[in-house]
């Protein structure tokens, strides 16, 4: 770990947003091993300007919550999708049934 690297950062939305406009997030990017964006600053970066540009200039890709069943199938850490998929739809998730089939249908479940 370089000096002054820290494991975790958590992001507001302010500090996403001005670093972002200065073309500073890649200068600090390199500081900490995981970034993490609540899905409320997400969806209110999501009201003022994509994410995708401020998650490029970290080098990061958005991972919701089934991009992270998914990540962890492929990582062998699960070995079905279909029944954390089904949890979460008894947990409440809101998404659409095609979305979950199509996920299922690409890991051949």
């Amino acid at each position: 770990m370089k000096p002054g690297m820290v494991q975790t950062w958590i992001l507001d939305a302010s500090p996403l947003i001005l670093l972002h406009k200065i073309d500073f997030l890649k200068t600090i990017s390199e500081f900490a091993r995981t970034w993490l964006i609540p899905g409320i600053v997400v969806q209110e970066i999501e009201e003022k300007n994509p994410i995708d540009s401020y998650l490029r200039e970290l080098s990061l890709s958005l991972k919701g919550t089934l991009g992270l069943i998914v990540w962890a199938k492929k990582q062998g850490l699960i070995d079905k999708l279909k029944p954390h998929f089904d949890n979460l739809i008894n947990a409440g998730i809101r998404i659409e049934r095609n979305i979950i089939n199509e996920l299922l249908k690409a890991a051949n479940e």
